[in-house]
């Protein structure tokens, strides 16, 4: 039986996010040979584009020195959260590779000129 649950109350704004399930209270009942969980998948939905590092919903030269500031910050990027609280830094990730690094650079200038 698929479940679906929205986490978003919790999870919104986090860079990370644990989840943990366990096997509740059982009784005679109920017996079966055990209980199998698979196809676990999270799925996140931003409101924010990516290169939109100030997250005021536009990208723009306002997006320049956040960027600069992600680049150069290592986790858990305390100065950019310090100014950016309710961003995520994984916007900085331009080529989706799960990495911010230099290889975001050419994407990110990309975006800016479209």
């Amino acid at each position: 039986m698929a479940q679906s649950f929205d986490i978003s109350a919790t999870a919104d704004g986090q860079a990370t996010v644990y989840v943990r399930w366990g096997l509740g209270p059982t009784d005679y009942s109920v017996t079966y040979c055990g209980w199998n969980i698979d196809d676990v998948t999270f799925t996140g939905v931003s409101t924010f584009e990516k290169g939109d590092l100030n997250c005021d919903g536009l990208l723009n030269g306002f997006d320049i020195d956040p960027f600069v500031m992600v680049m150069q910050d290592q986790e858990p990027y305390d100065e950019y959260y310090t100014q950016y609280p309710d961003c995520n830094h994984m916007l900085a990730d331009i080529n989706g590779d799960g990495d911010i690094n230099g290889f975001d650079i050419d994407p990110f200038v990309e975006l800016m000129s479209e």
